[in-house]
């Protein structure tokens, strides 16, 4: 589900055949690669999103498991998690389009995720 999410953001066109700006594929060959923290905070967030619409208890505890023990970009979605999917999808589409304007609880909660894991 994650790497699905990564391949809609990073390879995904629009119906209108646009493809999206700046989410280009990174390459790993690049010894100083980082994971982007935008870029895994949205993956694992409709992850779970995804995961929690399945009703698999088991699935999730799995998932949030993974994610308590993974490097911080894996765990920023936790304070995202709160808010709907809806709003974080229109943010996202936001994005896409070049529109800044966001909700206040996704702006805090990102620039709570920016400041980094020890807030």
């Amino acid at each position: 589900l994650h790497e699905t999410v990564h391949a809609l953001s990073h390879l995904g066109r629009d119906l209108d055949g646009r493809m999206w700006q700046d989410f280009h594929l990174p390459s790993v060959e690049d010894p100083l690669f980082e994971p982007s923290l935008l870029h895994e905070t949205i993956a694992q967030y409709f992850t779970y999103r995804h995961l929690v619409e399945l009703r698999d208890s088991a699935l999730l505890h799995a998932f949030e498991t993974v994610s308590a023990r993974s490097a911080f970009p894996y765990r920023a979605w936790e304070r995202l998690r709160r808010i709907p999917g809806e709003e974080v999808r229109s943010w996202f589409i936001g994005i896409r389009r070049g529109v800044g304007s966001t909700s206040p609880a996704i702006v805090q909660a990102l620039a709570d995720a920016m400041r980094g894991e020890d807030n």
